[in-house]
């Protein structure tokens, strides 16, 4: 392959990565690494082919960033002879710079170069390898301690007495100052109303009775909307306004943000104990869907019941109630819709059709992780190598000097092969559990017969064991050709998967048990 173009350009893509929260710290931009890798670009004689970018943290690895999963492709077609990063950190920020490694082995093993903005060239040799990922390690220990002591100033400052509740306030404070030095304060206008809200429900008024009274005298949320009955309900519930602040383990008692007393407070929950009971014991209609049947705007729909002509009739309704303008399904027809179809669904051909789908689709899912688990065990394989050799080379050198050098290189080898170690086991444990094994199949198999033997005669508490066993999901469709409902049921048979979820800006990596979706179905409805 001829690696320069015939203008005498090598061919570049820039990789440009900063964290929403740095962002916020900083004031940094994805434009100012854009620029630094632009102007090193043309400065090195460069040809910018593309251009990626991702605002995600360090955290998540490179391959299952939107940003990374192209840069992977473009080093695979070798459609470039060179990578642009800001700086050595911008690859990742993980513990043991797995994914500095794994970048470098990626492109070097394809015959592409590896640059930062910053520094230059990352030469793939041995002195290379080693500032390489002594910088990497330093920027994953920057990022230990930056979180070490804002984890410690936090919990201190909850110590001292002061509120350190992060994003949006709740009704009835206001924040004061910004960042480190911003704490909170009654905001007297909301306060009223919450403690009119706690003197009305100590005194027999109903949650739905409040909204209509708060409504009807025009007051608002903090967002400026109208009130439902869920504000009201977790207004009641709340903790705080008695004064009493829970962060990370520490009780904060702040007497100068109590709205209520705790005998008011206490009064509540009592009442709201004794009506949660009631409805559970009178409930006055079966609702076979309730908390598996989702409104097409995305919340789950409840159970009411409007009266006749020409007699009584039961709807699910969205949650949100008249804020939301999709109309009712009718509970008679939907549950008897799915449960007829559920009944069929249970025979040995439909389950095995299933499992199979399931096997064929977590097969495929699982590729990229297999293929970061061959890269891992071949990094591994050349690590042990170099061990091997600068262990001999060590016994072989008398000079002092020498000596000590050798053996900080092996300690940094070591630690290497430590972090890549750990990471094959999480890979290898994360396909065994993805995998529809033998074993899974006969425990799926063998909850679908425990099903059918309550099939027979079975009383509502019974179908209700059985839609929730089988983790029924119904979702209400909508447009302008009419609706449906989108049905399907599963098992979760400890199939693990990892998402990346993205909260103000921080990524948290969570495992899940995933439902095992062995049968669909779409069902048209009627208008009502």
């Amino acid at each position: 392959m001829d690696t320069v173009k015939a203008n005498g350009q090598k061919r570049a893509v820039i990789v440009a990565r900063v964290s929403t929260q740095k962002q916020a710290r900083e004031g940094l931009s994805i434009d100012t690494p854009l620029e630094k890798c632009r102007e090193y670009a043309e400065r090195s004689g460069f040809k910018v082919v593309e251009e990626l970018k991702d605002a995600i943290s360090g955290t998540v690895p490179i391959a299952e960033r939107p940003a990374g999963q192209r840069l992977y492709k473009i080093i695979g077609d070798h459609a470039v002879e060179a990578v642009i990063l800001y700086t050595n950190d911008r690859t990742a920020r993980d513990d043991y710079s797995i994914e500095y490694l794994l970048l470098k082995d990626h492109c070097y093993s394809n015959g592409i170069e590896l640059h930062y903005a910053d520094s230059g060239r990352d030469d793939n040799t041995v002195t290379g390898n080693i500032v390489g990922y002594i910088k990497a390690q330093i920027a994953a220990e920057e990022r230990r301690k930056i979180a070490e002591r804002t984890m410690r100033n936090k919990k201190a400052k909850a110590a001292r007495g002061k509120w350190v509740g992060s994003g949006a306030t709740r009704y009835g404070y206001k924040r004061i100052g910004r960042g480190k030095d911003g704490y909170w304060v009654i905001d007297e206008s909301q306060a009223r109303i919450v403690r009119k809200v706690f003197q009305w429900y100590s005194k027999g008024e109903t949650i739905r009775g409040i909204v209509k009274k708060l409504n009807a005298q025009g007051e608002v949320t903090k967002r400026g909307n109208q009130w439902g009955q869920g504000q009201i309900q977790d207004m009641l519930s709340s903790l705080e306004y008695t004064g009493l602040f829970h962060y990370s383990g520490i009780v904060t008692n702040l007497p100068g943000l109590a709205i209520i007393d705790k005998r008011l407070f206490d009064d509540a929950q009592i009442r709201l104990e004794r009506n949660r009971e009631l409805a559970r014991r009178n409930g006055r209609h079966e609702y076979l869907l309730t908390g598996v049947i989702h409104c097409p705007c995305g919340h789950t729909m409840q159970g009411r019941s409007r009266h006749g002509p020409p007699a009584k009739l039961c709807y699910y309704r969205c949650k949100l109630g008249d804020k939301c303008k999709s109309r009712y399904v009718r509970a008679d027809i939907a549950d008897d819709l799915i449960w007829r179809w559920l009944v069929s669904t249970l025979d040995d051909d439909t389950i095995e059709r299933g499992l199979n789908r399931i096997a064929q689709r977590k097969t495929s899912e699982l590729q990229p992780t297999c293929a970061r688990l061959a890269q891992i065990e071949k990094l591994i394989e050349s690590t042990d190598g170099k061990i091997k050799r600068l262990v001999r080379d060590l016994s072989d050198e008398d000079d002092e000097i020498l000596r000590a050098a050798v053996k900080a290189e092996v300690r940094n080898m070591t630690r290497q092969r430590e972090g890549l170690t750990k990471e094959a086991e999480t890979l290898r444990a994360r396909i065994e559990q993805s995998t529809v094994s033998q074993e899974m199949r006969d425990r799926i198999k063998a909850t679908i017969n425990d099903v059918r033997a309550r099939l027979d005669h079975a009383t509502f508490a019974q179908k209700r064991f059985i839609v929730n066993k089988l983790e029924v999901e119904v979702v209400v469709r909508e447009d302008d050709a009419g609706r449906w409902l989108d049905v399907s049921w599963g098992l979760s048979a400890g199939v693990n998967s990892v998402a990346f979820i993205v909260t103000n800006g921080k990524v948290h990596e969570r495992a899940r048990v995933e439902v095992v979706p062995l049968a669909t179905c779409r069902f048209v409805l009627p208008l009502l």
